[in-house]
């Protein structure tokens, strides 16, 4: 025989035959089944149960399963059970966080915004309230680019597209519709107070 790399290779092949033999004879399903058991009659012993596999010698029937009471029973009938995933209500699990952010900033790019609609609706400071009998009502707003712009019942504001619902003497209510971080939608309502 050589001495080269070729000589290695049956020695090497031998070697791995007989590790393989042995990872067979050694597999518990492998020497059942030889034995002419069969894991698949008795029921599956679970990390932390006290239920064993019920294994049979060759030729006899196992005996019957001993009767599991309470979490464990349940436990087992549910994992005959397929589950199935219901969506309803949650949010999409494969869609991003930021999409609906992204996303609703590519639909307010088609049309131009107002002045109103380019800020929070907390950034906004309420200067005077305008009410009288037989006149609608005005609110005068400070936006914080200094401009100062009325308001009405059902004005369009903020960058949610809230509008006004209510204006009092002393503050406005704005109601806003905004969407979580689940993609809820949930309304909110933003009060500014008249400055003393």
């Amino acid at each position: 025989m050589g001495t080269g790399p070729l000589a290695a290779g049956p020695v090497i092949l031998v070697f791995t035959a007989a590790l393989l033999l042995a990872l067979a004879l050694s597999c518990p399903r492998a020497a059942s089944a030889r034995a002419g058991n069969d894991y698949s009659t008795g029921p599956v012993a679970r990390a932390g149960s006290s239920v064993a596999p019920s294994i049979a010698p060759a030729g006899k029937k196992p005996a019957p399963a001993p009767e599991v009471k309470g979490q464990e029973a349940g436990d087992q009938s549910r994992g005959n059970q397929s589950h199935a995933y219901r969506s309803a209500g949650r949010r999409d699990p494969f869609l991003s966080l930021i999409y609906a952010a992204v996303r609703a900033k590519e639909e307010m790019k088609g049309r131009m915004l107002i002045p109103l609609e380019q800020y929070e609706v907390n950034q906004m400071t309420l200067v005077a309230v305008i009410m009288g009998p037989g006149i609608p009502s005005y609110a005068l707003v400070r936006l914080p680019d200094g401009k100062h712009y009325s308001l009405r019942y059902g004005s369009v504001v903020g960058i949610n597209k809230g509008k006004v619902v209510k204006i009092t003497p002393d503050h406005i209510v704005v109601q806003e519709t905004v969407t979580d971080f689940m993609g809820r939608k949930n309304t909110r309502e933003t009060v500014l107070k008249l400055r003393e």
